[in-house]
């Protein structure tokens, strides 16, 4: 079964599943998803309850759409952890302040908030390790204190054997030093 008939299923019974099966399998939704409801109408009053209310009560005296309402939410913000449900209530609350959001608008949010996984996580691989970084030993440079120690700290690098410099950042330390090509290899 797809998972859109699943989450109907479980709207209907919400509606209906009182009267036809007794209390014993009353789908619940999460306490997760019904906190986010009071949240939200807490945020956004009668113009939430509107969206989701139809009038009947079922044996608890709660609104069987809200019911219905809830158990859809949790099926379908189920994928999503708990802190960002939280972050999204907050987030929705700022960019939408005049109408309270519908459930692809909600779920959309919650999308953009949850961290992405990288390849290897994707597909269950094992994480190289980051490369170890060995810090350049302190090159002895003189300095002036004019405009051009950068180009001469740049040069004392090169010089001491450094082989990240970029060519761009050594051509551009020899012009500022005045130093020609024949002078750069050294």
């Amino acid at each position: 079964m797809s998972r859109s008939y699943e989450i109907a299923d479980l709207a209907q019974r919400a509606l209906y599943g009182g009267e036809q099966q007794g209390q014993a399998q009353r789908p619940e939704a999460s306490i997760r998803t019904r906190k986010l409801f009071v949240v939200l109408q807490s945020a956004y009053g009668t113009a939430f309850l509107a969206k989701f209310s139809t009038g009947e009560l079922n044996e608890r005296r709660e609104d069987k759409g809200m019911r219905a309402a809830q158990l859809v939410w949790d099926a379908a913000l189920a994928e999503f952890a708990d802190d960002v449900i939280e972050a999204a209530s907050k987030n929705i609350q700022r960019e939408c302040p005049e109408f309270p959001p519908s459930l692809p608008q909600f779920a959309k949010v919650c999308e953009a908030l949850t961290p992405r996984k990288n390849y290897f996580e994707e597909h269950g691989l094992p994480m190289l390790p980051p490369p170890k970084v060995e810090r350049l030993l302190d090159v002895p440079v003189e300095l002036k204190g004019d405009s051009k120690d950068w180009a001469r700290k740049i040069v004392a690098r090169i010089n001491h054997g450094d082989q990240t410099v970029t060519r761009h950042s050594r051509m551009a330390a020899m012009e500022a030093l005045g130093l020609n090509r024949q002078q750069e290899g050294r």
